[in-house]
């Protein structure tokens, strides 16, 4: 290969292994694929910075990494969910939507999928731990760029499931 897939194979290593976290908890079948819209995918660089420089976020000390990268997929998550859902029941606002890193941001997914607060965060630990897992595995992880990643794949979850729930194949 010319070595320019490197980070896509990484990305794909994230998101299937949060995608198979999708299909143990029943939520998406991963033999069936997933569904993906161009609109919401591009719209992960800009949700994982907003995520980045919230104050919600800086106010999480540096050196926490672990703390912080759960509470960064928290959001990633939920970014996922609310874009698919704006989406879909309302695509004239969706070019507008924004994100303040917001508690009621997560409860507003939460509302959406009909998660209860045990069901959410159990499922985003679940796929935080397949992060941590395929970062330890790692030689020499750039916590960064795998964290960017992460919140990626997080993201295509939450707008996955959205969709597939709602009948999207």
């Amino acid at each position: 290969m010319f070595g320019f897939n490197k980070k896509k194979k990484q990305s794909v290593n994230y998101l299937e292994a949060m995608l198979k976290c999708a299909d143990r908890k029943g939520y998406l079948p991963f033999s069936e694929g997933f569904p993906q819209i161009p609109e919401i995918e591009i719209r992960h660089i800009q949700n994982t910075s907003t995520i980045f420089r919230s104050n919600y976020m800086q106010n999480i000390p540096i050196d926490d990494f672990a703390t912080g990268a759960y509470n960064a997929m928290r959001f990633g998550f939920a970014y996922g969910v609310i874009m698919a859902s704006v989406w879909h029941l309302d695509f004239n606002s969706f070019d507008a939507l924004s994100f303040d890193v917001d508690l009621r941001e997560i409860e507003t997914a939460m509302n959406i999928l009909d998660f209860d607060k045990v069901e959410y965060e159990e499922f985003v630990k679940d796929m935080v731990d397949e992060f941590f897992d395929i970062i330890s595995s790692k030689k020499n992880p750039d916590p960064r760029i795998d964290l960017n990643l992460g919140l990626s794949s997080v993201q295509t979850v939450g707008t996955a499931i959205f969709l597939k729930k709602n009948g999207f194949k």
